[in-house]
């Protein structure tokens, strides 16, 4: 035999070895059926997720939607129409002043029920945690209100001589009053904004 043979005849069982291993190391590669059956899990487990957070982002967004709509919207109609009360109840106040005529009390007396039931209406809708700053405001314009009226407008009524200006003193603690409150719910509006919007 001669060399060239001899030699070829000796590599021959290298290579087998060689292959003999590659193909060992191959037996550890994963089977195509297997991989796909973790890929379809895996793909599960991503759209599982995916479906628990887009749930509860439409619980989210319903619950900021409700708030705006529930407390934020009927809040501030309720600040407008206590203000319009309270407006009312001076406006009736100064008539009755300027012409003595009991007729000009009526607004007053309307604007005093109206007055109650609007500021019953915002302790209602802001008694939740969070909203003492809202509370507080009602609690001031209620007593703004209610000293103007035993000192001014009740005696007033009841034919006491008091000028304009007295009145006008306790009446600007109440619109003082009402613009905090004003700028209380103004606040609660645009942060239920925000959540809606987040």
């Amino acid at each position: 035999m001669t060399t060239a043979a001899t030699v070829s005849l000796e590599r021959q069982p290298r290579r087998r070895a060689l292959r003999h291993r590659r193909s060992g190391a191959g037996e550890q590669r994963w089977p195509i059926s297997r991989i796909f059956a973790v890929g379809v899990v895996a793909a599960a487990v991503v759209a599982l997720v995916v479906i628990v957070l887009g749930g509860f982002a439409l619980w989210r967004l319903n619950d900021a939607r409700v708030s705006l709509l529930d407390v934020g919207g009927p809040s501030t109609l309720a600040a407008e129409r206590l203000t319009i009360a309270v407006l009312d109840q001076e406006t009736g106040v100064r008539g009755y002043q300027l012409s003595g005529r009991p007729e000009f009390l009526e607004p007053y007396r309307a604007g005093q029920e109206s007055e109650r039931a609007e500021t019953e209406t915002l302790r209602r809708l802001s008694g939740a945690a969070g909203q003492e700053p809202i509370m507080d405001a009602v609690g001031e314009v209620e007593l703004a209100a209610a000293q103007w009226r035993s000192q001014y407008a009740d005696p007033l009524a009841d034919g006491a001589f008091l000028t304009p200006e007295q009145g006008k003193v306790l009446f600007d603690r109440t619109r003082d009053a009402l613009a905090t409150l004003g700028s209380e719910l103004a606040a609660q509006q645009q942060a239920l904004r925000a959540g809606l919007n987040n």
